[in-house]
Parts: C-alpha cells; structure tokens; sequence
C-alpha cells in the first residue's frame, strides 16, 4: 500500500512538472514561434488595449500587410451609465487633469445664439507622454464624435466650427492612460471656450466619468473604437475590414473565431490567405488555437505577439498563463463551430 501512495505521488509531482514546463515553454516562445512576413493579412480581436495597438501600429506601418481583418462585437447600448461625479460650483474649475481613462463632460448654462452664422469651439489641451506616445483624446458634441488626436507638453489647441446650433455637452475623452517606470500618461484639459465666452464652472457644469477601454461614448463597437485609434496612430485604414458580431456572456474569443469561420463561407478568398493573429503573449494562444479551428486551411494561420511587458503583471502572471492554459485546453477538447 505504501508503495503505491509512493508511486502515485511521484506521477502526480511528475505531471505537474510537465504541466508547469508545458506553459513555461509555451508562453516564453510564442513572439518568436512565427516570423512576420511582407504582403500578408492579419487577423485582429477588437477588445486589444492601446499599449498593445501603439506596438501593433508599428508593425503595420513597416510591414504594409494586404488587409486588416478586424473582428469585435456590439457594445450593449441598454446598459446603464456610470454615475458621474460633478465639480463643485464654489471651485471655479477652468481646467482639470484626467490621470486615468475617464470622460470630462461639460454643460454650458448660458443660451446661444438662436441663428448664429457658426458655433465656434475653443479647446486647450496639454498631455504626457510615455512609451513614445503622447496622450489620446476623443472630442464629442452633443454625444456625436468630432475629432481625435494626440495631445503632448507643447499645448494644443483645437478650432471647431459647426452648423447653427445649440451646444447641449461637450465631451472630452481621455482613452490610453498608462503609468510605467518611465512615465505616467495623463491628460489635461487648459482650457474650453465656447463663441469667445470661457467656460468655468459659473457659467458650464463640468463633471467627470470613469471610462474603460471599451466602453467609450457613441462608438457602436468596440472594433470601430480600434479602428479610430489606429487611424492616429497612422495606420492606412482602407485596409481594414472591420465584422461585427454579438458578445456572448461567456466565450468572446470563440464567439470572434466563429465570425471568421462564417465570413470565409461567404468570401472565398480568405481560405487561402496567410494570416497572423495579433495579440498579447498569455491571451494569443487561445486566439491561435481558435482561429485556426474556425479556418478552412489551418496551416495558414500564424500568430505573432508583441514582447511581454515587466510592468504588466497581471497578464503576465503565472495565475494568468495558468488560467489561459485550462482555456486553451477547454477549447480544444469542446470547441465546435
């Protein structure tokens, strides 16, 4: 009896080594598993973060691929909104400082115009910089999107004209805040005014809200919102073909392969391209495993991953390779298109 407790045990400690060699191997090898090649499509999740899209963009950039293929999902627009926090009457805010992904809303309180030739807006902004990239913001009126860019230490000031009409919110996001060892990306709003009249916080009500990556004001999805946000990052998006598809409560990356298996049925093109899946190092291998699954020529399907960041400990944990394994392995046992 004994001696079987014993053998037991030394196969159980056995199976847990190769387990654990299993992920170590397969998660330290995977940016170099396949070499980028020119002249090739990509296969893009539209949930990727924008650390992972500034690094992404570089790689288009030098590249040139054919096509982008972009696959995301329909944000639940029924879902309710998170409760912003006003700004005090009694502080006089003119300006704020945006330290995390989050949206400054701003209410003028006086009338305009009735028939006014034009309404002009006046923004001032400033912004850190880190990783080389400078600070993102997302410019809405009235909910509806107007102007994107980057704002660094030089100030940048922003002209808008519109048609007659009454400005009922202004809207400014701030989308790809990233604190590391070597900078910390904030964004700050100098100044707003609106037909010459500055707007403090006695004649506008200004009131913050915290915002995630993906949940970002009048985008209808989450691959639109990644479609933008390269475009600023200089990315030529003719190229990309962006499919949408509804996000399951569980199962989003499943749910974006099945997409892919669907769009080939009708394009008969994609079952012969060379394609590379995008994406960080933990989460790339179900996105590989899946893809490949969903496609009509398996072999054609790479991937390739940016390097994994120190500083990105929770992607990068031993808890998180761990959790993405039993993943990898549920897909392969149960995925069935």
């Amino acid at each position: 009896m004994a001696r079987i407790k014993r053998t037991v045990k030394i196969a159980a400690f056995a199976l847990l080594m190769v387990f654990v060699a299993i992920i170590i191997l397969t998660y330290n090898r995977l940016s170099i598993s396949y070499k980028w090649q020119d002249k090739n499509n990509v296969l893009l999740e539209g949930w990727l973060g924008a650390t992972t899209l500034e690094k992404f963009s570089a790689h288009i950039i030098d590249h040139k691929p054919d096509s982008i293929f972009l696959y995301g999902w329909y944000f639940d627009c029924s879902s309710p909104a998170t409760k912003a926090d006003t700004i005090p009457q009694e502080e006089e805010k003119s300006a704020m400082k945006l330290i995390g992904n989050s949206t400054i809303y701003i209410t003028p309180e006086f009338p305009t115009q009735e028939k006014p030739e034009s309404s002009a807006l006046t923004l001032v902004l400033e912004g850190d910089s880190a990783r080389g990239y400078a600070a993102h913001y997302s410019l809405f009126i009235n909910d509806h999107l107007v102007k994107t860019g980057f704002a660094g230490r030089n100030q940048k000031i922003i002209k808008v004209k519109l048609a007659p009409q009454k400005f009922k919110t202004i809207g400014i996001t701030f989308d790809n805040d990233t604190r590391t060892e070597t900078g910390d990306r904030n964004l700050s709003v100098v100044s707003v005014s609106l037909n010459n009249t500055k707007l403090t916080s006695s004649n506008a009500t200004w009131a913050t809200q915290r915002s995630s990556f993906t949940n970002i004001g009048s985008y209808r999805s989450n691959a639109q919102y990644v479609k933008q946000y390269l475009h600023d990052l200089g990315v030529d998006t003719t190229i990309i073909q962006t499919y949408l598809t509804t996000l399951p409560t569980r199962g989003n990356t499943l749910a974006l392969a099945r997409k892919f298996n669907q769009v080939q049925q009708q394009r008969t093109a994609l079952q012969s391209a060379q394609m590379y899946i995008f994406g960080d190092n933990t989460h790339a291998l179900r996105s590989f495993v899946s893809f490949r699954r969903a496609a009509y020529t398996p072999e054609n399907i790479g991937i390739y991953t940016h390097p994994r960041e120190k500083d990105n400990i929770a992607v990068n944990s031993f808890r998180n390779k761990l959790k993405e394994t039993f993943t990898v392995i549920f897909v392969l046992l149960f995925f069935h298109l």
